[in-house]
């Protein structure tokens, strides 16, 4: 069994490095040179700590490997969320353009679409929730309730009639027209 006293001196030789020596142990500690080789010997110092600069090593080389996998990660991502965002702008100015020229023609639905995805692109290259939000109003708020209410039933006439143009025929015009 190692003692106290000596496993100090063996964490003196192990954390030496390569420039390791009993002879320097035994200087550091004012200890003969015989007793610091009969504890090496006897303790397997050698061998410990070959195993921990291996160990070290592996720690050292694993530590550079996540460094370098996490920036790489970290650039990838930001290449990502640019490119996200720039397609979700691309694909906003392209809904908007189509639905001046093409509200009332088939097709509305599929814009109507266009735009869903670039909000969702857009919100969550922003790192925002791509879920509808609740508006919350207190009672003081009445007036804001029927506005609320205004717009959902407006929302609701919208869609019915995107759906009306989703569920025609190929090459069939719209009333509207």
């Amino acid at each position: 069994m190692e003692t106290p006293v000596a496993f100090q001196a063996f964490v003196i030789y192990r954390d030496m490095g390569p420039e390791r020596s009993l002879r320097a142990v035994a200087r550091q500690l004012s200890k003969s040179i015989p007793l610091i080789k009969r504890w090496s010997r006897a303790h397997g110092w050698i061998g410990r700590a070959r195993q921990h600069d291996k160990a070290m090593d592996k720690t050292k080389q694993d530590a550079r490997f996540a460094a370098v996998s996490k920036a790489e990660r970290q650039r990838w991502q930001i290449k990502v969320l640019r490119d996200e965002w720039e397609l979700s702008q691309q694909l906003f100015r392209a809904s908007r353009a189509a639905l001046q020229k093409l509200a009332k023609k088939p097709g509305f639905g599929e814009i109507a679409r266009a735009l869903d995805v670039a909000s969702k692109l857009g919100r969550l290259s922003a790192g925002m929730s791509t879920e509808a939000a609740q508006l919350t109003v207190g009672p003081s708020q009445e007036w804001s309730d029927q506005v609320n209410a205004a717009i959902a039933r407006v929302l609701a006439r919208r869609q019915a009639e995107a759906q009306k143009v989703i569920d025609l025929p190929p090459g069939k015009p719209t009333d509207s027209a």
